[in-house]
């Protein structure tokens, strides 16, 4: 930039005028200004010298919100190597998802690495039922209100096998009795 200065003396007359050059050197920061979830809360509250988090979201969460935005427009965000926009999505599985943040200063070189640590709950829903005789009333297509069920079976049936599936193929079921 360019700065015009014009001196007066006493009397308000201009006696000289000289240019001055201003170089003004942005910033270099890979810092976030904003990063926050859709779903669950960070712990700890964001702030931009913290790099990482984490949160805990319920079993039906499927894709989490995620909002970054850097101090510097100029920075580039990315996410597994993408950029991506401010506003992104991650897809979750159950149990432990490691999210990296990866900020690029305008400079191309000076990077801040955020990391996400969010643990999705593990789904204990009963995806179906079946019964080896007999007729189970309701017959369950996935509804995991349902948590009460009837067999009518013939009264020459001396046993029944019952074949529960769940939702979560990493969660465990114990049938008693």
């Amino acid at each position: 930039s360019q700065i015009a200065m014009v001196a007066y003396d006493k009397s308000g007359t201009a006696s000289s005028s000289t240019a001055f050059y201003i170089s003004v050197k942005a910033a270099i920061t890979a810092d976030l200004d904003t990063l926050a979830i859709d779903h669950g809360t960070l712990t700890p509250s964001f702030n931009p010298a913290i790099i990482t988090y984490s949160a805990e979201v319920t079993d039906d969460v499927c894709d989490l919100g995620i909002t970054a935005i850097a101090v510097d427009s100029l920075a580039t965000i990315t996410h597994a190597h993408y950029t991506v926009d401010s506003l992104f999505y991650v897809r979750l599985h159950e149990g432990d998802n490691h999210i990296p943040i990866v900020v690029t200063a305008r400079d191309s070189v000076t990077t801040k690495t955020y990391t996400l640590n969010i643990h999705k709950d593990i789904s204990a829903d009963l995806l179906s039922l079946y019964i080896s005789s007999g007729v189970l009333n309701p017959s369950i297509i996935y509804d995991p209100t349902i948590n009460t069920f009837t067999a009518s079976v013939d009264n020459k049936v001396s046993s029944i096998t019952l074949t529960p599936t769940l939702v979560s193929s990493i969660a465990t079921m114990t049938v008693n009795g």
